[in-house]
């Protein structure tokens, strides 16, 4: 044998000997995810870069690497099966507490049907004589109107308190509460209807004294511009105005902005049960009677809930001019028909809500009452925006006010409808 083909041997024999004292399945799996065939190449250089040699390719090139490439992708699809996993479970519990709450908490009320199908809840609550007013020799019969977010448990104490004096109707708006969503807009005109034909429909025909907090306030001066021979008079609760968003600071309108923002994604958030976890509305709850507040709870914190509550936020710069177009200043006996009218704002600001704000808001409450000589303006005092209605002392200090234009009105005919 030569000498070089005794070099030539001595180099087989060191390829041959790496080679032996290697796994061949292993060789096959990294020569394949570096993009080769499926069979397992016999090339030194190839199995030299497998044993760390150097990662290079034929002709000494250096090698792409793609494994960990792709590992890292088939971690990121784990990942995200995972995250998946986690919301479609989260989604299957929370659906599972809300029908465990659809069943535990009933609607305490009447689930009254309207001509298009859908079901109003009202709850009506009989004076101290045990039954229903629908003459005009007593005390008309109070209708609470609750402001954005909130619906006819959130009224529950003022509903306690004038019960004592005559018949009282707490209800849920469309979508909120314990009622059916509606196929339409949100709109002043579509709300008033509602309740409208939800009194025809339970016999309630007398004088009505409509109280009403916040945007609430804006819906009933749109029911008594509507329905002018049923109303007999109007408490507004630190009431909506028209012109709000334009007077108000800079401020104000950034909340606003926020604050439909975070409520276009809350049905999203609620069907996650996120406020099941962290409650936006246990305040409130905490504040109510018990078991209003467990209906407050159960049905706020639901995707129908938030979506009712951003429905309504979205398009509230609509509905303010849809309740000053309704509602003109009036003629020689003012606005509101000429009915008794109590205006009452909060004396100290709310959660959020500035002392210039507030200053703001005291003084479109003075406009509105100047607006009509039967009409006056008061304050609560001590009273935030929302602890006037679902703080008990508060609401009993509204209450003492309402029952005292009951008295005004006990008796009287409600206005007569323009010609």
């Amino acid at each position: 044998m030569s000498r070089h083909d005794q070099r030539h041997g001595a180099d087989q024999g060191s390829v041959t000997g790496q080679s032996s004292g290697l796994d061949p399945q292993p060789g096959a799996d990294q020569h394949a995810a570096a993009g080769g065939t499926d069979q397992p190449s016999t090339d030194g250089a190839d199995i030299a870069a497998s044993v760390g040699a150097g990662p290079t390719a034929r002709g000494g090139q250096p090698r792409r690497r793609r494994g960990f490439g792709r590992r890292l992708l088939r971690v990121v699809g784990w990942g995200v099966a995972g995250v998946a996993g986690v919301l479609v479970v989260a989604v299957g519990v929370t659906a599972v507490l809300d029908a465990v709450d659809r069943r535990r908490i009933t609607a305490p009320g009447e689930l009254v049907e309207l001509a298009d199908g859908r079901r109003l809840h009202v709850e009506v609550t009989p004076g101290p004589d045990g039954g229903v007013q629908d003459t005009t020799d007593v005390r008309p019969t109070v209708v609470l109107e609750a402001g954005s977010g909130g619906f006819g448990a959130t009224m529950a104490w003022l509903r306690q308190e004038l019960a004592e004096h005559t018949t009282v109707v707490a209800y849920d708006r469309a979508g909120y509460g314990f009622s059916d969503p509606a196929d339409r807009p949100v709109a002043a005109a579509a709300v008033v209807a509602d309740l409208h034909e939800a009194l025809g429909v339970l016999g309630i025909e007398g004088p009505l004294v409509l109280v009403g907090h916040s945007l609430g306030g804006g819906y009933v001066r749109a029911f008594a511009a509507e329905h002018p021979d049923r109303v007999a008079g109007l408490v507004l609760l630190d009431p909506v105005h028209e012109q709000q968003l334009e007077r108000l600071p800079g401020s104000s309108a950034e909340q606003l902005e926020e604050a439909q923002q975070q409520l276009a994604v809350a049905p999203m958030l609620a069907r996650l049960g996120v406020f099941r976890l962290v409650d936006p509305q246990a305040e409130i709850v905490a504040a109510l009677p018990d078991e209003a507040g467990a209906q407050h709870r159960a049905r706020s914190v639901t995707a129908a809930g938030m979506r009712a509550y951003g429905q309504e936020v979205a398009v509230l710069p609509d509905l303010l001019a849809e309740v000053g177009r309704s509602d003109p200043p009036g003629g020689s006996e003012g606005a509101y028909g000429g009915v008794p009218v109590r205006v009452l704002s909060a004396s100290e600001p709310g959660e959020g809500e500035t002392r210039e704000a507030r200053e703001v808001m005291d003084e479109l409450h003075r406009e509105l009452a100047e607006r009509s000589p039967a009409a006056s303006h008061g304050f609560i005092e001590g009273s935030d925006h929302l602890s006037m209605v679902v703080d008990a002392g508060h609401a009993r200090t509204v209450a003492t006010v309402v029952a005292d234009l009951l008295d005004e009105v006990a008796g009287s005919e409600p206005a007569e409808a323009a010609d």
